[in-house]
């Protein structure tokens, strides 16, 4: 995604290619990238990075595993931390998320936000009732709005925030609640940011919250129901129009 060659071109590649962020970092930006993932796979090693792993924070982590907030619950010091001349020209953070990733949905929601009940409990997800699992994954996804909001980032500092999310077949990540208040700020499209399909082999489609020119095929076979995250914030010094 952050490689201008596509699938086959980057883990084909002969040599390493600069991606976006060391685009964004070449041309003076602040960048951070913060995982709550497995790691980057090579995409953050050139720019300053933090594994929620080495946080150690227990209000959000337990059992090796942190739940997304904890990377809003970081971000303000990673803000803080930056080159004030690098953040004057504006900031990139890229926040890596654990999303809806199974089997174990619910470890992605807190106890207190689970909307649906009761849900699977379990990595083994045969041992559970299709709509314990359902609930469960419908509590991650729930979960996922919630993190991706970014309200304040939008709305109270001017900023710029998206989401680049991978969808099961037929599911709606629909817009932030504070899409609504984006036609006041001067947004382009108005809140109402088109969605695009991209199609993977094995009739499964995959909806984008962010309009894509062109279409494209992705060989493989998605056969677990999965979503996962990606944030940007794009945080400036100086008011900026809100774009989405």
């Amino acid at each position: 995604m952050f490689s201008p060659v596509g699938k086959e071109g980057y883990e084909g590649r002969k040599v390493e290619y600069g991606n976006l962020l060391d685009i964004v970092q070449a041309a003076g930006l602040g960048v951070r990238w913060l995982d709550n993932q497995s790691g980057c796979k090579g995409v953050c090693d050139r720019v300053p990075n933090v594994a929620t792993s080495a946080l150690k924070v227990p209000e959000f982590c337990t059992s090796g595993e942190c739940l997304d907030e904890v990377m809003l619950h970081e971000l303000p010091q990673q803000l803080a931390a930056l080159d004030p001349a690098k953040r004057a020209k504006g900031t990139v953070v890229v926040m890596h998320q654990m999303g809806s990733h199974g089997p174990a949905y619910y470890k992605r929601s807190p106890a207190e936000l689970k909307q649906f009940k009761p849900e699977c409990s379990s990595h083994a997800l045969q041992n559970c009732p299709p709509e314990q699992i359902v609930n469960a994954y419908d509590n991650s996804t729930d979960f996922t709005t919630y993190i991706t909001d970014f309200t304040d980032v939008r709305l109270k500092q001017d900023g710029m925030a998206f989401a680049i999310v991978f969808a099961p077949a037929g599911e709606n990540p629909g817009l932030p609640p504070s899409a609504a208040s984006l036609p006041e700020l001067g947004a382009a499209d108005g809140g109402t940011t088109g969605q695009t399909s991209t199609t993977i082999a094995g009739a499964t489609t995959v909806p984008g919250a962010t309009t894509i020119a062109g279409a494209s095929t992705v060989p493989g076979v998605t056969t677990v129901p999965s979503t996962a995250t990606t944030s940007t914030v794009v945080d400036t010094s100086e008011p900026t129009t809100t774009a989405g």
